[in-house]
Parts: structure tokens; sequence; C-alpha cells
């Protein structure tokens, strides 16, 4: 049983493992008699137990499969609906109870006989299995993945949470900022709800879908940074002192900045050849390969023709399970990283460029050219380096299972 554990996150779909809430009780063992030559003999013992496991945040809305020990058991899918939970039976295994995680549901009876005073979990989604089939001469519990859909429930918003059969990476953030059993809790009314679901409507336009999954302990502004980077995108204050959304990208193109609007000379920065990308490597978790860990690789050759050397950008996005979506962020991020940039900063009177700015001064931040050449460029975490390719899986598991 795991002690102290963190409650994983999910919003969108992700195969999940256990956390176990139980040690394994009602243990008992079956003989297995099998004929050996012309006497029926006892050739071993298949093993039961019951046992509990706690698996995300809820509600949780669908769950589509069952594995156990990697294998199919039972495949859906079954919609939560208006239930507390649901009874499912898993032939050659046993039954299980799956609570959804809502706010409603009540302690398992069955989990009561455990002899260990256990909540009714709410909000958490979790199994009990009852008289579990463990193995023929297995005394251990085998390991259990449960492959589920959690879909925030952001009312607010006018952009729908799921996109692809996954979720708007908005209605994860915005979620995880105002709930107040696991999120930051702050009110909605501090929120531009519109700045916000402008952003979101860019994102379901582009069809960038993510599932985000947490399974540690991580402060807010670390976990911000994070959503920050995977959208290229910047929180800021409107006028009335409600927190925004926006994308960092260039709708309307270059501004105009006449010599006498500058207080000092500018300070500007050339990049050449060397600096630039020519092959971008994406890491993701492949949806269509069991969420295993796979890659993509987008190559400029002109570039290439001009270096005479691969330089390589490897992009880890954990949170990206569908093919077309890394393909978007290796294509982007390359195209706008392939050719020479001029980059620094201006110092020019306020209200240069039609953008308000605090204070008598505003300071201007020259982004590259590049960074207006595609949606996403700065999706994931990057590190350089060539001959990055797709490894083995590494998807998220139980704490280990209990055993006999």
């Amino acid at each position: 049983m795991s002690m102290a554990a963190p409650v994983p996150y999910l919003a969108g779909r992700a195969r999940l493992g256990l956390t176990w809430i139980s040690e394994p009780w009602g243990v008992r063992s079956v003989p297995v008699r099998k004929k050996v030559g012309k006497k029926t003999q006892t050739t071993g013992y298949n093993y039961y137990a019951s046992f509990a496991g706690l698996l995300c945040l809820g509600p949780v809305q669908t769950l589509h499969a069952i594995l156990v020990d990697d294998e199919l058991a039972w495949n859906g899918p079954l919609q939560a609906g208006t239930s507390d939970h649901a009874e499912i039976t898993v032939e050659g295994r046993g039954a299980l109870i799956l609570y959804w995680g809502t706010i409603t549901q009540t302690a398992d009876a069955d989990l009561a006989a455990s002899g260990v005073t256990h909540p009714a979990y709410r909000g958490q989604c979790y199994a009990v299995f009852n008289d579990w089939l463990l193995g023929e001469n297995r005394a251990q519990v085998p390991n259990l993945e449960f492959e589920l859909s959690r879909i925030p429930v952001v009312d607010w918003l006018g952009t729908a949470a799921a996109l692809n059969g996954e979720v708007n990476p908005v209605a994860a953030l915005a979620e995880l900022f105002t709930d107040s059993r696991f999120g930051a809790g702050l009110p909605v009314t501090l929120l531009d709800a519109d700045g916000w679901d402008a952003v979101a409507g860019q994102l379901a336009t582009d069809e960038f879908s993510v599932t985000v999954f947490l399974d540690t302990a991580k402060r807010l502004d670390a976990l911000l940074n994070d959503f920050l980077e995977y959208l290229d995108a910047a929180l800021f204050h409107t006028p009335d002192g409600r927190l925004s959304l926006r994308l960092l990208r260039d709708p309307v193109g270059p501004v105009t900045i006449d010599t006498d609007a500058l207080l000092e000379a500018p300070d500007l920065t050339a990049h050449g050849w060397t600096e630039t990308v020519n092959e971008v490597v994406v890491r993701f978790r492949n949806r269509d390969r069991a969420w295993q860990t796979d890659a993509l690789t987008w190559r400029n050759p002109a570039a290439y023709a001009v270096t005479g050397r691969p330089l390589t950008q490897a992009i880890e996005c954990d949170w990206i399970t569908d093919p077309a979506v890394a393909w978007k962020v290796a294509m982007a991020y390359g195209k706008s990283r392939s050719l020479p940039w001029l980059d620094g900063r201006l110092r020019v009177r306020r209200g240069v460029g039609g953008r308000p700015a605090s204070g008598r001064h505003r300071l201007a931040h020259l982004r590259p050219q590049r960074h207006r050449r595609g949606p996403l460029p700065g999706a994931g975490r990057r590190s350089s380096g060539p001959g990055l390719g797709g490894g083995a899986a590494d998807r998220p598991r139980g704490r280990g299972p209990p055993g006999g």
C-alpha cells in the first residue's frame, strides 16, 4: 500500500496504473487438479484475493479498456453517465467496481470488509477488485492498467474542453487555476474569460490537443511554465487587473517604428547559420502504439546543404500523444528556426506599436521573425543532440503491486 503518494491528475486520455490503497484481503487458494496418466492429481493452486487501487483525480467520464500484464482483458468504451460507479466483470479474472471519482460517491462496502477503515475517496477515481483471480501458482497481484478519459469541466470557457479525443490545453490550465480541490482555487472573476477563450478557440482551430498527466507534486509556477512552453504563450494583466492569456504570435504583421520614437540606440544581435536548426526530433507518447515513447523527425535539406552537417534540436513532449500534433510541432519549430535571424530590444516611447504599456517608456523585446512563421513553435522541453530516436515503452504504471 502506498502511503502519502500524490493523487495523479489526468486531463485527456491515457493508460494509468494503480496506486494501491489496500493490502490484499480474503486471500484464498483453490487446488488445480489435472489428469496425470491414469490418475487425477493436484498440480498447483489458483490464488484469489480482494484489493483496491487509486487511479486519478475525478470525475472520469470514460473507461476504454483494462489490461492485465500488458494483455487486453476487457474492452469498452463504458461511459460514466450519472452514476457514481460501475460494476464490471472481467472474463476469467473476476469482478470489480470502478468509482468514477464524483463528489457524491459513498464508501465501498467490500473495501470496508478489508479490516481497515477507508473513506469514500470522493473526487478520486479508484477500483475495488473482489475475489480476483491472481493466477495459477501466483500469489502476487498482476500488473493492472486502465485506459481512461477525463475531460475538465470549465463552464466559463465557450470553447469545448474536449478536442481530438483528448483536451484543449487551455481547459486543463484553467481547471488547475480555478479548481478549489486540487488547483489554485482562484475566483473566475480574476481571469479574463474572453482572452482565455480566444486562445482556446485558436488552439481548437489548430487542432492542438494534449493529454496532461501529473503524478508528482509540483509548484504552480513550475507547472505554469510547462504549459506556457507547450503553447508558446504568455500571461498578462488586462487594464482592469484581470489575468489574461495570449499566444506569442503576431497576427497583424510587423510594426513600423519611427527613429524619433527611439530613446536609445537599438541593442540587436545577429545569429548566423551555425545557430540555426535543420533537424527537429519530437519525442512523444504515441497513442497509436500503446502510449510508448516514439519520435518523429523533421528535416530541412536546403538548410543542411548550407551548413554541411546536422544541427539537431530534440523536443520532449510527454503531453502529446497524437502523431499528427507531434508532426505539427516538429514542422513549425523547424521552419521557425532554419534561417538566420536578428533579435534584440528597443527602448521606445510609450504607446508605440499600438500596444499600451505602463510607465513613461516602453521596453520592446524584438522576438525573432522566426517565431511568426508557424503555430506552436515552443511546445515541449528542448534539448540538443544528434541521433535521438524512439525508445522503449515509458508509460505511467502503478507504484508496485501488493504481493502475497
